[in-house]
C-alpha cells in the first residue's frame, strides 16, 4: 500500500462523518484521492434528488484527502461546489480529487463527481492552508 493510500485509511477511519455517508476509498496517491459513495433513499431530499449536502460531503472528503496527501496537516480555507445535475437514490457517485497547486503554505484543490455519466454532476473547488505548527514554523 502507498504511503498516501495508508495516509487516507487512516483519515477515513477516525473520521465519522463520511464514514456515516457509506463514503469508500477507490484509491489514492500523491495529490489525488478517488471515493465513492451510494445515494441511499435517505439522502434524497423531498424534490426526490440526492440532497446537495450529501453530494457535498462527499466531495469535501476527497478534497480534504487529497490535499492532506499532498500536504500533511493542511486544513480547509474555503470551498463551493457547482450542482450540474442531480442524483437519484441508488446511484454510485465517485468524487474524484486533485490539488492543482501549493504555493507556500497555500493550497488550491478541485473534485469533480461522477456518476456513469463522463459529464461532472457537481464541481467542487477548494482551497487549504497548511498551519504554522504544521510545519513547524514558529513565525
Amino acid at each position: 500500500m502507498s504511503d498516501a493510500l495508508a495516509r487516507v485509511h487512516a483519515l477515513l477511519a477516525r473520521d465519522p462523518a463520511p464514514l456515516s455517508a457509506g463514503i469508500e476509498i477507490v484509491e489514492a496517491s500523491e495529490g489525488g484521492v478517488e471515493l465513492a459513495m451510494t445515494v441511499r433513499p435517505d439522502m434524497v431530499n423531498s424534490a426526490g434528488v440526492a440532497h446537495g449536502g450529501w453530494i457535498f460531503i462527499l466531495a469535501d472528503t476527497a478534497f480534504a484527502y487529497a490535499m492532506t496527501t499532498a500536504a500533511p496537516g493542511a486544513l480547509t480555507a474555503g470551498a463551493e461546489i457547482r450542482f450540474r445535475r442531480p442524483a437519484y437514490a441508488g446511484q454510485r457517485l465517485r468524487a474524484v480529487a486533485r490539488v492543482e497547486r501549493i504555493s507556500g503554505r497555500d493550497i488550491l484543490a478541485h473534485a469533480d463527481v461522477f456518476t456513469t455519466a463522463p459529464e461532472p454532476i457537481a464541481v467542487f473547488t477548494g482551497t487549504g492552508r497548511v498551519p504554522r505548527s504544521a510545519t513547524g514554523a514558529t513565525s
